[in-house]
């Protein structure tokens, strides 16, 4: 087993292993896992083989975080957006990756498919998380900003991930990466306080002192929103588009909402 984790850390070459049945791929991964102190990443042939071997390395070795990078529900160039909940867990891996370094013990499974859509920038996901602590000097107005520019989706009701809602002196805001949503509470241009809620009763519970707001999603609409209005507009007329499909998608836009299957429509912006 040794000569076998020497290779495959020296990376000089492929190591190629046939004929690994069951459980002993995760087994196998297990033993690198706990020789090598930094990321790993592991590509699977399908979503339910990926599920499958991080719950077998979880049971193989307590070294680390285990995550899976889901694939999306949709195919490219849909006319459907992912589910919230996909898109929210793929930001949360990734920052989770952005965050790591040479000897985090962080190892990601996933499914071929699952790479293949495109992912941000390390330095667009960088900038484009919040920091947030208690007693912070931010005004409330200005933040509320910062986190739709973010991505987040401004509602009058905070349920599910990737959201935010402002109230008087309140903001709540449910980061991907959290099980439960923040209400920050401000007094004047300051973080009075934050705490975790649930959602179903809205009642708030354990405190929070320092809050990281991920983006909930890849796509976020740019500052320049008459630049990405017009570039809709040309773009869709020189393909041929009918006018009222141009019509919705800029009315959504327009709102700084995200209309259905714009993920697929970012590498034209």
């Amino acid at each position: 087993m040794e000569p076998w984790i020497a290779t495959a850390l020296a990376r000089e070459s492929p190591l190629r292993l046939l004929h690994v049945q069951g459980s002993a791929d995760a087994w196998l991964v297990s033993r690198l896992r706990d020789a090598h102190p930094g990321p790993i990443l592991l590509i699977s042939p399908t979503s339910k083989r990926a599920e499958r071997m991080a719950g077998d390395l979880r049971a193989f070795t307590a070294a680390g975080e285990i995550g899976v990078l889901p694939r999306y529900d949709v195919p490219p160039f849909d006319r459907f957006s992912p589910h919230p909940e996909i898109e929210a867990r793929r930001m949360s891996l990734l920052y989770r990756l952005l965050a790591a370094d040479d000897e985090t013990p962080l190892t990601v499974v996933a499914a071929w498919s699952a790479l293949l859509r495109r992912v941000l920038p390390r330095a667009e996901l960088r900038g484009r998380v919040t920091h947030l602590e208690t007693g912070m000097s931010v005004d409330r107005d200005a933040l509320l900003q910062v986190l739709v520019s973010a991505g987040y989706s401004h509602t009058k009701l905070v349920e599910e991930r990737g959201e935010v809602a402002a109230r008087g002196g309140v903001i709540d805001i449910f980061p991907p990466q959290l099980e439960q949503p923040a209400r920050i509470e401000f007094d004047f241009d300051a973080i009075a306080s934050m705490r975790q809620f649930d959602t179903q009763t809205q009642r708030s519970s354990g405190a929070v002192r320092h809050l990281v707001a991920i983006p909930p999603r890849s796509y976020h609409i740019p500052d320049d929103l008459d630049g990405l209005l017009q570039r809709t507009r040309d773009m869709g007329r020189e393909l041929g588009v009918p006018e009222s499909n141009i019509y919705t998608m800029n009315e959504s836009l327009g709102r700084r909402r995200f209309p259905p299957g714009i993920e697929s429509l970012e590498a034209l912006f």
